[in-house]
Formats: C-alpha cells, structure tokens, sequence
C-alpha cells in the first residue's frame, strides 16, 4: 500500500486521532500543525466524529514534508508511549497483535491495512512485523518502537527497530514493510 495513499476513498478515521496529534508534537510545532489542520479542513473547536481517511495522510504528509521523516519517527514514539492499547495486553506478544486491534478501532473502509506480528521468538531475542496501511514507516516505525520499549522483555537492553533488508518498502512504493526487532539481554 502506498504512503500518504488511502486505497478506499471513502476510508475513515476518528476524529481523536487527527486531534491527538496536538499531543504527539513539540510545543514550538503546535501553532504549524494547527494551520496544517486547519487547512486541511479539520475544525478543532467542532470536529466531526470521523473524516476521511485521505485528511490524515495528507496531514502526515505535509508534516513530513516540513519537518522530515525524524519528526514522524517521533511522533509515532509518542503516540505509542500515550496510546491505551486494547485487551490489556500483558507481554510483547500480546501488545504487538493489539496494535492492529486499535488500528482497526480508529478507521473504518475496505483496504485499509493492517499491523501484523509475523514472528516474535524470545530465545533469539528478535521479531518481524508487518504493517501495509497507508501511513508513513517513519510513524509506524516509530510506534512499534515505543510499543516494544513499553513491553520489552525482562532485561531486554539496546531495543531496535529497522527496515528488512532486501524487502521493497512502501517508502521505495512496495505494498507494505517489514520491520526487525531485536534487542539484547542483561
């Protein structure tokens, strides 16, 4: 799936998301994302209960553009670090299969994307996620970032998140991104 790209034009997302952003950004930045917001038509004083999935991704990408990928890297840190996640998740395991649960809470439509845990193996101290949504991987990465430091295993030290090697990401226009988590062990 694209970046910044809704494959269902009329996907939508809650309105809290778009808003929460106000929470995921830097108080110098607060006064351009208000513009960017506003500009894209999101009214903060009478938002509408859902907008169209394609505001947020131009949101984000407005914001990348102005900032940089480092900038939507912290804002998915951020908004891992604030986000609840569904079923009260216990363990890393658990947490990462959450986050597609709460993708899924916020956006509604066909074609949306998912989050996907495709292996986690604690001896080996690493893992493989998956994530096909039109979001930017910066922001995704960024989120499981902060998802595994909240739910990292007992002494787990030196916690990374990166691309897959030799795998065609969305942000080089393939359908989707892997990403490896690895950390190491006290």
């Amino acid at each position: 799936m694209s970046q910044f790209i809704a494959s269902d034009p009329d996907a939508l997302v809650k309105s809290s998301m778009i808003l929460e952003l106000r929470n995921f950004v830097s108080v110098p930045f607060q006064p351009v994302l208000n513009g960017i917001l506003r500009d894209n038509g999101v009214d903060q004083d009478d938002p509408q209960p859902w907008y169209k999935m394609q505001v947020i991704l131009d949101i984000c990408s407005e914001i990348q553009n102005r900032v940089g990928p480092n900038t939507m890297f912290a804002i998915g840190k951020k908004a891992g670090d604030l986000r609840n996640l569904p079923g009260d998740p216990q363990n890393l395991k658990d947490a990462l299969r959450a986050l597609d649960k709460a993708y899924l809470g916020v956006h509604q439509g066909n074609f949306i994307g998912h989050y996907r845990l495709r292996t986690l193996d604690m001896d080996l101290r690493k893992g493989e996620f998956e994530v096909d949504t039109p979001y930017p991987d910066e922001f995704d990465r960024g989120l499981i970032m902060s998802i595994v430091r909240r739910y990292k295993p007992h002494k787990a030290v030196n916690i990374d998140v990166q691309r897959k090697k030799g795998w065609l990401h969305r942000v080089d226009g393939g359908d989707s991104t892997k990403f490896i988590i690895t950390w190491d062990q006290l």
